[in-house]
């Protein structure tokens, strides 16, 4: 892929560095940041903001009222584009080589040439970051440049160049890494632009690659070779469209980024809603499809063979059963199902077929709900059911309360729990004073 080096004029020859937000676009010159207005390129009357020494990287804010700028002065400049008044001013401790604006406005990123990448909260100026996760670059050399960008979903990541020719997601708030775009580069990531809706991630390489990933699924979906390393990369807000700057001065247009003859790849731009909504729609009309073949597979009357059972209870060879009879066996094994229920076994349904069950017992109702009269023994059983039973007796001129398990009823299978049986003795005076003591048995 070649760019177009006949569009460059004197313009972006002495430009060291553009942002073009809407319509209205900001230039790096050798001291100073300035902005044009788009598309007639006419010079704002004077520079948003000056410094000492070169500035190397610009970036707007998402509604276009701010410009952040830094390079090698150390200080990082957040200024309104109506007013060219400095808002805040944080310092970087080092060659600035990239800056991003979070989109929600809450915090400023930066990434020296030594590699550090720093974060600061835009209100207070406090430094939330400083760690060095990307490449260390050689701050002489003017056309480096470290990748790094915001999600545009609420910047809920933070991309940054690695130190692997990679680039590495960071998590907002944690700023811990969560996912990389890795394996495709060979050469240092200089620029990195997520799309307007956040589903795909361009970068371009020391390599003179051009890629585009999947940010959930980290996959590379195309790919492109230039002549020479680019230097800027932008997304069209509404197209399949990438803009290309080239570091020759040349810039070029990637029509189809994202490549439209893969069905299954979500549009760059459309708002996640929408697409979300797009693949409900062709989910139910793929499963719509899906039952209108079923139902044609089962209209033709050779794609579903059934074989039936014969009087012998083994499959018939040849035979076929249609639906009608299938229905009927189906109904004559609900039948003997509901018939050994009621305790009496059918041994063949109608259509050869068996129906195997063994005759239901009738479940008894519960024995001695209530307390008995006195047996021959002396004995009332005052509750009774299968874990075991309550006894009392008439001993002398008191009576004895047994609770327990096989010690009062010999019908109890008692060997399973009997490391759990408890018997206690409760005897009743005549005045109903009641004494026992619980024993283990």
């Amino acid at each position: 892929m070649a760019l177009d080096t006949s569009l460059s004029d004197g313009l972006s020859r002495k430009a060291l560095g553009m942002q073009l937000p809407q319509e209205q676009m900001a230039s790096l010159q050798s001291v100073s940041c300035e902005t044009w207005s788009v598309p007639d390129l006419q010079p704002s009357r004077s520079a948003v903001t000056r410094f000492v020494q070169p500035p190397r990287c610009c970036c707007w804010s998402k509604d276009g009222t701010l410009i952040t700028a830094a390079g090698d002065e150390s200080a990082v400049k957040v200024i309104t584009a109506k007013e060219n008044k400095v808002l805040r001013t944080v310092r970087a401790d080092g060659y600035v080589r990239g800056l991003a604006l979070d989109p929600e406005g809450t915090y400023i990123a930066a990434a020296n040439a030594d590699g550090n990448v720093l974060v600061w909260d835009m209100k207070t100026g406090e430094q939330e970051l400083k760690k060095r996760l990307a490449t260390k670059l050689d701050h002489d050399d003017v056309l480096l440049r470290h990748g790094l960008a915001w999600h545009p979903d609420g910047g809920s990541l933070l991309a940054v160049s690695g130190t692997d020719n990679d680039v590495i997601l960071l998590e907002r708030l944690s700023w811990k890494p969560v996912s990389y775009l890795a394996g495709a580069h060979t050469g240092h990531v200089r620029v990195v632009a997520f799309s307007p809706n956040g589903v795909y991630a361009a970068t371009a390489g020391a390599d003179g690659k051009i890629l585009v990933w999947m940010v959930e699924s980290t996959n590379q979906v195309s790919a492109r070779q230039l002549s020479s390393p680019a230097s800027s990369l932008a997304w069209h807000p509404q197209n399949n469209i990438l803009l290309i700057g080239g570091s020759d001065g040349g810039c070029g247009v990637w029509v189809n980024a994202v490549p439209e003859s893969e069905q299954n790849l979500p549009s760059p731009w459309k708002p996640l809603d929408d697409i979300l909504k797009e693949a409900d729609k062709a989910a139910g009309a793929a499963a719509a499809k899906g039952d209108a073949d079923l139902e044609d597979d089962m209209d033709n009357d050779d794609s579903i063979v059934i074989k039936r059972k014969g009087p012998d209870d083994t499959m018939t060879a040849g035979q076929d059963a249609d639906f009608g009879e299938i229905l009927d066996q189906l109904d004559a094994a609900a039948e003997g199902a509901t018939a050994v229920q009621a305790g009496v076994l059918r041994q063949t349904a109608p259509g050869g077929s068996r129906v195997l069950g063994i005759r239901a017992v009738k479940p008894q109702g519960p024995l001695h709900p209530g307390s008995t009269p006195v047996n021959s023994s002396g004995a009332r059983f005052l509750a009774y059911n299968q874990m075991g039973c309550v006894v009392t007796k008439a001993v002398d001129d008191h009576h004895v309360v047994e609770v327990g398990g096989c010690l009062t009823c010999e019908l109890h299978d008692c060997s399973s729990q009997r490391s759990q049986l408890r018997m206690r003795a409760v005897q009743v005076d005549s005045c109903n004073r009641v004494s026992g003591a619980r024993l283990r048995i």
